[in-house]
C-alpha cells in the first residue's frame, strides 16, 4: 500500500473517504469485481449518496461494503471498507458522490472521463444546490458582485448560492464574503463554489454546512491549510 493509501486508511474511515478513494482508483477497483457484482454496488453506492434518511444510508452501505471484498486485503478501497464494517451503526450524511465517480459509475467500463466531462459534470452538480436569482438576492443582474459566488446556469442566468446569505435579511454573511475573497471567487466562482459545497477532508464535513456551526476561525484556518498560509 502506497504512503497516500496508509495515510487514507490509518485514521478511522467514512463513507466519504470510500468514496473518494473508489473515485481515485476506480479502473484498478473494478478490475477485481465481475459485471453482476460491479453492477450491484454502483446501485448501492447511488442509494448510498441519495439517502437522507439514517437507516437507509445504513442500509445502502451495508449492502455496498461485501462487494468489495473481492479487492486485495493491501488495497486502499478494501481497508477503507473494512474499517467502515465496524461503525456501520453510524452513517453520517454523504454529501453528492465526487464528480468523477459519477461519471465512472454512468460508464463503468468505460475510459478515465475527459475534462471537459469533469468540468460539465461538476457544474451541474452545483447548480443543484440551492441558489438565489438575482432578483431573489435582491441583486441586480448586471452588477458587479466580486464577493460573492455567482454562477451562470446553462440558460445564461446569474445564480448565487444561498449559503451565501443570512437567512431572513438575505444579507451577504461577513465570513463567507472573507472566505470568497481569499478564494478569488470573481476569478473562479466555479471552483470557490465546488470547494464551499463539497466534502473536505480537513473540516470533515461539507463547509456551506458548517457555516453557522463551525465558528468563523475554524473556517478560516481551513482555508489558510488550503492556501498554505
Amino acid at each position: 500500500m502506497a504512503p497516500d493509501d496508509q495515510a487514507a486508511t490509518s485514521a478511522a474511515s467514512t463513507p466519504e473517504i470510500l468514496l473518494q478513494l473508489l473515485k481515485r482508483d476506480w479502473p484498478d477497483a473494478r478490475a477485481f469485481l465481475k459485471p453482476d457484482r460491479l453492477a450491484i454496488l454502483i446501485d448501492r453506492l447511488k442509494a448510498l449518496a441519495g439517502a437522507s434518511d439514517q437507516a437507509d444510508r445504513t442500509e445502502a452501505l451495508r449492502q455496498a461494503l461485501p462487494l468489495l471484498d473481492p479487492l486485495p486485503t493491501n488495497h486502499a478501497v478494501r481497508a477503507a471498507a473494512r474499517q467502515i464494517i465496524t461503525d456501520l451503526p453510524d452513517v453520517p450524511p454523504v454529501s453528492e458522490l465526487p464528480t468523477d465517480l459519477q461519471l465512472w459509475l454512468a460508464n463503468p467500463a468505460g475510459d478515465r472521463p475527459s475534462t471537459a466531462e469533469i468540468i460539465t459534470t461538476a457544474q451541474s452538480s452545483l447548480l443543484k444546490a440551492p441558489t438565489f436569482t438575482a432578483a431573489e438576492a435582491g441583486l441586480s443582474s448586471t452588477a458587479s458582485t466580486p464577493d460573492l459566488i455567482r454562477l451562470v446556469d446553462p440558460q445564461g442566468e446569474p445564480r448565487f448560492p444561498v449559503f451565501q446569505f443570512e437567512a431572513g435579511t438575505k444579507q451577504p454573511l461577513d465570513v463567507v464574503v472573507r472566505i470568497n475573497r481569499m478564494l478569488l471567487a470573481d476569478v473562479d466562482p466555479w471552483g470557490v463554489a465546488y470547494w464551499w459545497l463539497t466534502w473536505n477532508h480537513w473540516i470533515g464535513a461539507v463547509p456551506a454546512a458548517e457555516v453557522g456551526r463551525m465558528t468563523d476561525d475554524q473556517l478560516l484556518e481551513a482555508v489558510a491549510v488550503l492556501l498554505g498560509d
